[in-house]
């Protein structure tokens, strides 16, 4: 049986390293079935490019970018509208300052389907 597809949508508004942090907490993960959509909020241009220079690339992660910045509520809705594209089975917001054990979705995804 295929594991369930998990779909993690992040924000960044110049707040480089903690969305860096954040990300690569998310790419160490032992669960293997997941994408990460990353929606650049109204970063500064400079503050993006630096920000794509520094992120690991990995065909997992998604970045988007939006010039302008709609607050919390209208990035987490720009990414859960590209995550519906894809199809999840699950799909899970965070805050760019977090870091997640590398068992988190796993665990999630087995709590879930419980």
């Amino acid at each position: 049986m295929n594991s369930p597809k998990v779909t993690i949508i992040t924000l960044n508004y110049n707040q480089n390293q903690y969305t860096i942090d954040c990300v690569i907490s998310i790419l160490k993960s032992e669960y293997s079935n997941f994408e990460i959509i990353l929606v650049d909020n109204g970063s500064t241009h400079e503050n993006f490019k630096d920000l794509e220079r520094k992120l690991p690339k990995d065909g997992r992660l998604i970045i988007s970018r939006y010039e302008e910045n709609t607050g919390y509520v209208g990035g987490v809705n720009k990414g859960l509208s590209q995550a519906n594209r894809s199809n999840p089975d699950y799909l899970l917001v965070m805050n760019n300052d977090t870091l997640i054990d590398k068992n988190a979705i796993d665990e999630l995804v087995k709590t879930s389907t419980e």
